[in-house]
């Protein structure tokens, strides 16, 4: 490892980033290609997004504030050409720099940031991986357990990658400051996505679902004992076994195309469930095939848990708990004066418990 200065020119973009592995457009790309233009030029957009929407933050803090070493850029050589290096972290810096490089060349003004960098060139730290393990495992420590985290799917599929390379969940939670359950949990979480997003790839869905984002309702799915059950989750071999309620569970969690009602527009509508809070809540009546029905036809889970007399029972049950948990907790004694409006207050409360009692005052 060593501290070296190289130009902009001699750096290329990682177009096999792991910031990039849940992006819908991505596709590995070998060795061999990473140095050609046009991959250059695809990693970029991907990186930077539309009209930069990615890194208008970044660039806005590069103009006002120059190019600051808040954190290493880290490099490797490239295999066949020594002289050139693949940015391992920094990426959208290098290509901010880039971008703003083309910016100056135009004459455009860009403010703090020292153009002699052009000239110059950016320091850079050199690293050379033994093998794909080591890459992994620095990853793994910096946006995984680290503070640089990466999203939550992007995670796991590191994860997943460490255990293809033969390490056991105990050996990975050690290498990258784990703990041994949140491996499993999240190799769990990665299997089951990965068939969901199998079965969804070739739909058109308008280019604006992105099914990735969709992990952590994978964690609950996988986490909840009558959900597994149900769908018939096989926790040896990370597969779901129960075709029919597979389908039908991912159906809840996938958008449809639907109308404007104004404009006749096409536009995404929200599914049945949206967030892995819900999927939680959904353990509680999935058993329930009635109220599932109910779900399918008015496609609202809120009404659904509503009109579910078990999980309102269970819901009912626990509020009154944590009133009398509260009411228990208020230190009542000869300091504690009580105000006319407490008092009305007071009886509300009493004559509330008395008509769920059945009772008359």
């Amino acid at each position: 490892m060593s501290t070296i200065i190289v130009k902009l020119e001699n750096l290329y973009l990682d177009p096999n980033n792991y910031r990039l592995r849940s992006h819908p457009k991505y596709r590995f790309i070998d060795k061999k290609s990473e140095l050609k233009p046009a991959i250059q030029t695809r990693t970029n957009n991907l990186l930077t997004g539309d009209y930069n929407s990615e890194v208008n933050e970044l660039i806005e803090s590069i103009i006002s504030n120059g190019f600051l070493r808040v954190d290493n850029i880290l490099v490797r050589p490239h295999s066949l050409k020594n002289s050139e290096y693949i940015v391992v972290e920094g990426n959208r810096r290098i290509a901010v720099l880039k971008y703003l490089y083309e910016q100056y060349k135009k004459g455009y003004d860009i403010g703090k940031l020292d153009a002699e960098l052009f000239n110059k060139g950016v320091e850079v730290i050199s690293y050379e991986f033994d093998n794909e393990l080591d890459y992994l495992i620095l990853m793994g420590l910096k946006h995984v357990s680290g503070n640089k985290k990466w999203d939550t799917y992007n995670q796991a599929k590191l994860i997943y990658e460490l255990s293809i390379q033969g390490y056991s969940n105990s050996e990975i939670a050690k290498k990258i400051g784990l703990y041994k359950s949140e491996v499993e949990r999240q190799i769990r979480g990665y299997h089951a996505i990965e068939e969901f997003i199998k079965e969804v790839k070739d739909e058109n869905l308008g280019g604006k679902f992105d099914p990735h984002d969709k992990f952590m309702i994978f964690i609950e799915l996988t986490n909840k004992p009558n959900l597994k059950k149900w769908i018939g989750w096989d926790e040896k071999n990370y597969r779901f076994k129960n075709k029919k309620n597979k389908e039908r569970f991912f159906s809840w969690i996938k958008p449809e195309i639907g109308n404007d009602e104004e404009t006749n527009a096409p536009i995404l509508l929200d599914p049945i469930i949206v967030s892995h809070k819900q999927v939680r809540q959904l353990d509680e009546i999935i058993n329930d095939e009635e109220t599932l029905e109910f779900m399918e036809r008015t496609k609202d889970f809120e009404l659904s848990l509503s009109q579910n007399e078990n999980y309102s029972q269970k819901k009912f049950s626990k509020t009154l708990l944590e009133i009398e948990k509260t009411l228990k907790s208020i230190p009542y004694g000869a300091t504690l004066s009580t105000t006319s409006a407490d008092k009305k207050t007071l009886k509300n409360i009493e004559q509330i418990i008395i008509n769920f009692l059945g009772g008359d005052k």
